[in-house]
């Protein structure tokens, strides 16, 4: 055994999901996840699908960042944003989701 392979791994830790309140909004770090294995199994009652699912957590997450607002707004930021139209982005639909259910 070599002497790199006998020290411990200084591993970067993976993001946790966090929230913090300010006067101007909230901040949330969603993190991500990669599914090894996906298997829908059935419907539930309220139309959302039944799933068996092997999972692990990556070291990427999201930063979500909501302000008070007259009007719905969503914008997507960062180095893979362009090209996704915000209006049909799983976060779109869950503002308008959040905004027509206040």
């Amino acid at each position: 055994m070599s002497q790199k392979s006998k020290g411990k791994s200084k591993a970067k830790p993976k993001p946790t999901m966090s929230a913090t309140f300010s006067g101007s909004g909230l901040r949330v770090l969603a993190p991500a996840k990669l599914n090894l294995s996906l298997e829908i199994t059935g419907k539930r009652g309220d139309g959302y699908h039944k799933i068996d699912t092997v999972m692990t957590t990556l070291d990427l997450a999201d930063r979500v960042t909501l302000h008070p607002a007259s009007e719905l707004s969503v914008t997507l930021s960062g180095e893979f944003a362009r090209g996704i139209d915000a209006a049909d982005d799983l976060s779109g639909r869950a503002a308008r989701a959040l905004a027509e259910a206040a």
